[in-house]
């Protein structure tokens, strides 16, 4: 419901603000005092509401530090055989990269049960919702070859004009798809993910990566 004009008094009572919209009161229940909890995005003292204040200091020092990882990072040398020539394969495929919006290339590729590899790179499109990924781009060319059973993805990214410090991981969407292959192949898919200069790699699988996943066998299905 739109409001009007507020007025500027917020009073501040026990288990109800009340808001004054035109003259009118408006009530809204909030949490007891002695139901406050340490979480900020539960409990917002109106007494003292400064953490709330986009231009508070106290809120500008919560900076969030996304470099930080509970992951092991690893070199392209800590890796097997079969890891590199995957991850490479997936480094030569990310050059054929249509991105003209974003200029990021990403290379995927698939490792095969029967030991063939296959990749996929990204192709975006003017209407930004229909890209495709690169890692859906190499499981439907898979699929298109009637191969749906893999034990292995990697995937590497870069800039246009740049290369990535950390590691390119799959997005949401893409990780629900590895999730209905890895259910169909009743396995745990590993995904290896690089930087563009392969000095820093994490491998992961897609039941760390998309904890508590959807997929077929939620819905009864064997496929």
């Amino acid at each position: 419901m739109a409001l009007g004009a507020w007025s500027t008094k917020i009073y501040a009572k026990k288990e109800t603000v009340i808001l004054k919209d035109h003259g009118k009161e408006l009530k809204i229940n909030t949490l007891d005092e002695n139901s406050k909890s340490n979480k900020d995005d539960e409990y917002c003292d109106i007494k003292d509401p400064s953490h709330c204040d986009p231009k508070s200091k106290k809120k500008q020092d919560q900076k969030v530090d996304f470099a930080k990882s509970k992951f092991k990072t690893l070199k392209y040398n800590d890796l097997n055989k079969i890891q590199k020539k995957l991850l490479d394969a997936a480094d030569k495929v990310s050059k054929n990269s249509h991105s003209p919006y974003s200029h990021f290339q990403v290379g995927a590729a698939l490792l095969c049960d029967d030991g063939e590899i296959i990749t996929g790179t990204n192709f975006e499109n003017a209407a930004y919702g229909s890209t495709i990924c690169a890692e859906r781009a190499a499981i439907l060319r898979a699929n298109s070859q009637g191969k749906r059973n893999f034990s292995r993805i990697a995937i590497i990214g870069r800039g246009k004009d740049f290369d990535t410090i950390d590691p390119v991981s799959p997005c949401g969407s893409c990780r629900q798809v590895i999730m209905e292959i890895s259910q169909i192949s009743n396995k745990n898919i590993e995904v290896i993910m690089s930087n563009s200069k392969k000095d820093k790699i994490i491998i992961s699988s897609i039941q760390e990566l998309l904890p508590l996943g959807f997929g077929p066998q939620n819905l009864g299905i064997k496929i």
